[in-house]
């Protein structure tokens, strides 16, 4: 993926999670919720054809069903 693309896609999924004000800020320093919503993103970003959630994500199943 070329990095142009890269960015739309990031700051796409940043602005649908409504957490594009931490865009600068360390995931460290980020809530433990924003963490998790990087870390989605972060698994998502490359449009795999699978993927394997761990645990129940029932919030996530309703944000996603809205998109």
């Amino acid at each position: 993926m070329k990095k142009n693309e890269l960015k739309v896609k990031i700051n796409y999924w940043l602005e649908k999670f409504e957490i594009t004000q931490n865009k600068k800020i360390k995931i460290s320093e980020l809530s433990k919720g924003n963490q998790q919503k990087i870390q989605l993103i972060a698994s998502i970003i490359h449009n795999p054809e699978l993927l394997i959630l761990d645990e129940p994500l029932v919030d996530w199943i309703l944000l996603m069903l809205n998109y």
